[in-house]
């Protein structure tokens, strides 16, 4: 287990840094109904730099971000020849990724069946949502921003289901502290279709830990959740 309080600091800083710039720059901050009030250069270093200089510091591995194979790149010996470096890592990554994808497409596969199913229920129960802006950037983010908190509680405890579970958790309790400092209703359309696909692919994750493999699923699932609610209707 990694040390508990440089964990604990890197979790408060990314709870706490969004609600900061709220605060300290208000009319460069978009108060509509985005999850996070981050854009532009702000936006990269918060998602990616966080998460990559928690690994520099070896609070969290590669592994438990779900960015299997990477450590691979970590062996290449600069001085060699570097093309029969490359390849090889590039190999060994494609290898593993090959072990982890029967695992993957179950669980992310069982995961959008279950997505598209409860949106036909809320369809059919006459639940209207609104079309949503999609971005694969975006997704990208949040797929990662998610799974640096699974890696802290992961790293912390030793224990991947209670990762997943604290993790999750600690999302929720982020999007709670957000929409409170902005005075915003955390029942929003945004919040709760963003919560039904943190559930389902924190679920994916436990059973494969490999988030290049279920990145996939994870933009099927925004696709669906995107979609006009008349298109899932005539599925019915």
């Amino acid at each position: 287990m990694s040390e508990p309080g440089g964990l604990l600091a890197f979790l408060v800083v990314s709870l706490v840094f969004p609600l900061g710039w709220s605060q300290l720059r208000p009319n460069q901050v978009d108060h509509s109904d985005r999850l996070y009030p981050l854009t532009g250069m702000v936006r990269f270093l918060y998602f990616t730099g966080i998460p990559y200089l928690a690994v520099l510091l070896g609070l969290i591995t590669l592994e438990q971000l779900g960015l299997t194979g990477l450590a691979y790149f970590n062996l290449i010996d600069w001085q060699a020849n570097l093309f029969l470096e490359l390849q090889q890592a590039v190999t060994l990554l494609l290898l593993n990724w090959l072990l982890d994808s029967g695992l993957a497409i179950v669980a992310g596969g069982s995961a959008l069946i279950i997505l598209v199913a409860f949106r036909w229920g809320l369809v059919q129960a006459g639940v209207r949502w609104p079309p949503r802006d999609l971005a694969v950037v975006d997704i990208i983010y949040l797929a990662l921003h998610w799974a640096f908190y699974r890696a802290i509680f992961w790293a912390a405890t030793g224990d991947l289901y209670l990762g997943v579970v604290l993790g999750s958790a600690a999302v929720i309790l982020e999007w709670v502290l957000m929409a409170k400092m902005r005075n915003q209703t955390l029942l929003s359309p945004t919040t709760l279709l963003n919560a039904v696909i943190l559930i389902l692919t924190a679920a994916a994750f436990f059973y494969s830990p490999n988030l290049w493999l279920l990145l996939p699923f994870h933009w099927a699932m925004a696709v669906v959740m995107a979609r006009p609610v008349y298109v899932l209707a005539h599925l019915g």
